[in-house]
Order: C-alpha cells, then sequence, then structure tokens
C-alpha cells in the first residue's frame, strides 16, 4: 500500500471490487488479511438499498461515504471521482474529474485511452445499464472462481491502464461459496409472510465466512494487478448490507441502518 497523491497520475489503473450485501459488522467480524492488506476499512454509507441504485450512483462517481473528515473516503472533503456538473460557491477537489457531459466514470477512463472490462455476480448485471458502459463484460453469477479466471484472462500482457470491475456475490444471500452459486431469497420470502423469526445468528454467520472465503482470492486479484500494472487505484466497498431480524427486517431493498453500513476501502497497490 502507497499514501494516495492528491491527483490521479496518468497510466495508474483502477479496480472496483463490490462485495455485494456486505454489512460492515459483520466484514469487521470476519478475519482478511488480504483485504486489509490494502489498508483500514472504514465504516462508509451506501448510496443506494439494493444492487442497482447504489452501482448507478457508484458509476456515476459517488461511491458509499464515510461520516468520518477522510478526505477521498468522504466526498465533502474531497471527491474520489467526480463528472463536472454545476458552478458551485466553494471549489470542489477531486482525485480525478471527468469533463461534463460524460457519461459515467467507466466512459471517462474509455475516453483517456484505458481498457475497461467488468463481470458481475448478480442478475442486475443482466440489465444494460450496468454492462453496456464497459468494453467487456461478462455475467459470472456467484461464483468468484470464475471471476478471477475472467481477470486474469484479461489482465495477462495487457499493455495499456485498465479500469477493472468485480461484483462478487458469495456475500449475498444464501452466502455460500466454493463454486456455482443458485441463491434461494430466504429473506424475501420471510419478508412478504410478514413473519418475525428474530436474528438469524447463522445467517450472520454465513455472511462472516463468505467474506473470509472472498478473502482469499480478493489476494488472488490483487497479485494479478500487481503484474499487469506498475500502479493500480484499488477500491473496495460493499454496495449495501443485509439485516438478519432487526426490527423484524430481513435481506434488503428497504431502509434501515444495518442495510446502509458497509465498508469502505481505498487504497494504491
Amino acid at each position: 500500500m502507497t499514501t494516495l497523491p492528491d491527483k490521479h497520475i496518468d497510466n495508474t489503473s483502477v479496480l472496483v471490487v463490490t462485495l455485494d450485501s456486505c454489512r460492515w459488522d459483520t466484514f469487521l467480524s470476519a478475519k482478511t488479511p488480504c483485504l486489509d492488506s490494502i489498508g483500514p476499512f472504514v465504516r462508509a454509507y451506501s448510496q443506494g438499498t439494493y444492487t442497482y441504485p447504489s452501482h448507478m450512483s457508484m458509476y456515476s462517481g459517488i461511491f458509499p461515504d464515510t461520516r468520518e473528515s477522510l478526505p477521498l473516503f468522504n466526498r465533502f472533503k474531497k471527491n474520489l471521482f467526480r463528472i463536472g456538473a454545476r458552478l458551485t460557491t466553494t471549489p470542489v477537489q477531486s482525485y480525478m474529474e471527468f469533463p461534463v457531459g460524460t457519461a459515467n466514470i467507466i466512459r471517462g477512463f474509455y475516453d483517456l485511452g484505458y481498457s475497461t472490462f467488468g463481470c458481475g455476480a448478480l442478475d442486475w448485471f443482466k440489465h444494460p445499464n450496468l454492462y453496456s458502459p464497459f468494453q467487456e463484460f461478462v455475467y459470472t453469477g456467484i461464483d468468484i472462481l470464475s471471476q478471477v479466471r475472467f481477470m486474469e484472462s484479461r489482465l495477462q500482457g495487457i499493455d495499456s491502464s485498465f479500469f477493472a470491475f468485480v461484483n462478487i456475490g458469495e456475500t449475498h444471500e444464501p452466502y455460500e461459496f466454493g463454486g456455482l452459486v443458485v441463491p434461494p431469497l430466504l429473506s424475501r420470502t420471510v419478508m412478504r409472510s410478514f413473519k418475525d423469526l428474530g436474528f438469524l445468528q447463522d445467517e450472520f454467520d454465513k455472511q462472516v465466512a463468505a467474506i473470509e472465503h472472498v478473502d482469499v482470492q480478493f489476494g488472488k486479484l490483487l497479485e494479478l494487478v500487481a503484474k499487469a500494472s506498475e500502479k493500480t487505484l484499488v477500491i473496495v466497498c460493499g454496495d449495501h448490507g443485509d439485516c438478519f431480524g432487526e426490527d423484524g427486517l430481513y435481506g434488503h431493498g428497504f431502509y434501515h441502518p444495518k442495510v446502509m453500513e458497509v465498508p469502505l476501502g481505498i487504497s494504491i497497490v
């Protein structure tokens, strides 16, 4: 890990990893040596209660935001990415700013000559608004092993800077891992039955275990980007969290503090 410069340096590649449905306290409970290697994570707050709006916000340059006064982690202290859109009474400082009218940050990097590619685990990534901004995008389902293989195939021998994206689904219900996962959605069944089953400690523990599995594979991603680029800006965050029974709520797609609290880490590797 190195200290982030004040401004984006030409040819610095970018890797964005979203841990789908990963809430802050399960992340904090997990043993994550590979994720920890990119620097301390902070509790941040999602811009959406489910996958689609949260990622559309990130595509526009607005990532989960912490309340701590930390540049880049808190966009009111200093933006990470910003698409110029309006005049302000006070200067808005950013790590990187794209011209007014840029459709999204992925297009912004493409316009700078970056290769842009990604993969998504959740069904939302079959929606063109989430996959079409990239030059190349694959829907993998919940299968981080195939995602790592895809990233390896794209990064081997790459001769340009890149913007790479991975939406990881093992942290999403049913919090299983080890191959392709077909997700039965217990939380939606419970919510629609209006039953209060109490706090589901087993589900909490399963998400912790899933995070620890993801951590090992994240270490492999770091090795790949280190070989492909001299410097890579790495951003890792949850897109939203899940309720496990707090206030009789299960899953996500509604407002609750546990749905909004997510991990956020930003570093140059």
